[in-house]
């Protein structure tokens, strides 16, 4: 029997909202491993929850992102913290720092500002201007940061030309986060959408493509609860049909037998009536009488 997810923060926020949420990094209780689960909640109707469909993925997915800026920035570093600022990708020694929790100084220029540009330190210890963005749904940062030496360094040599690669350094690392942010994040947003269009009725979700194997996954698991949801209406249509005619049918039924009844009762009442007139004309003037009286009564 598999044990239940309800008490997982990023459930209960997806039965509580009704919208996508996303976990920080979690050890699965199934697989044992550390992932990132994507929660997105199907609804019967809105602000009714039916069931929650979840994508586990791996933060080695997040590490290829991540390792490709490296052919462009070499000595640069690229990395996803949760909400809770433990590390969930890194593209520089991703299995030594995975699970956390990111530099202090680097957490306090976090808590400033949801995106910004500062000088903080690597996990390493590695001085560093770092461009990040939080992004707003999952409560994930992506930040990306050059070495202050290769910044501050040649500006006491040549200052023009440091300072202006020194820039470019930065407004690249800047780029990138936020093309990293759009990466991940439209793929998620899709599915949002396709969950909610399920629940107001809509069965024909549109592709997601995001070249993430596991998002993949969860869209066709969407497709597929779509096609279900389907089949669910068509048979209460069906069977909503059938208690219809059902209906029809025993009305129709009903009304016969009230029509034979009736007919039946007028017969015998008439007989009776006919026997009573004669009874009326009898010689004993009792039993007259009571004749009259049934007569009077039918």
């Amino acid at each position: 029997q598999l044990s239940s997810l309800a008490d997982r923060p990023y459930v209960a926020e997806a039965l509580r909202s009704g919208r996508w949420t996303v976990s920080g990094l979690i050890v699965g209780r199934v697989s044992g491993s550390q992932n990132v689960t994507v929660a997105v909640p199907l609804l019967r109707q809105p602000g009714t929850p039916l069931y929650v469909v979840g994508a586990a993925l791996r933060p080695a997915t997040f590490n290829v992102l991540l390792e490709s800026v490296n052919p462009y920035l070499h000595t640069a570093t690229a990395s996803i913290v949760g909400r809770d600022f433990i590390v969930i990708a890194r593209n520089r020694d991703a299995e030594r720092w995975l699970g956390q929790r990111a530099h202090a100084k680097y957490i306090e220029s976090l808590a400033e500002a949801p995106e910004g540009l500062a000088r903080t330190t690597t996990l390493e210890g590695d001085a560093i201007y770092a461009a990040y963005r939080r992004l707003p749904d999952s409560g994930w940062t992506i930040g990306m940061g050059v070495l202050a030496s290769e910044v501050e360094e040649p500006v006491w040599r040549t200052l023009r030309t440091s300072a202006a690669l020194g820039l470019c350094g930065l407004l690249l690392a800047g780029t990138v986060a936020v093309l990293l942010s759009r990466r991940i994040a439209r793929p998620i947003k899709q599915l949002a959408d396709t969950a909610d269009g399920i629940a107001r009725g809509h069965y024909d979700p549109a592709p997601v493509g995001s070249g993430i194997a596991e998002i993949e996954t969860l869209a066709r698991a969407l497709q597929y609860a779509a096609q279900a949801a389907r089949e669910r209406d068509q048979l209460a249509e069906q069977a909503r049909h059938i208690t219809a005619q059902l209906e029809r049918v025993e009305i129709r039924e009903r009304q016969q037998i009230a029509r034979d009844l009736h007919d039946d009762l007028a017969q015998t009442l008439a007989a009776a009536l006919i026997r009573l007139t004669v009874l009326q004309q009898h010689a004993d003037p009792a039993v007259a009488r009571r004749a009259t009286e049934l007569a009077d009564l039918i």
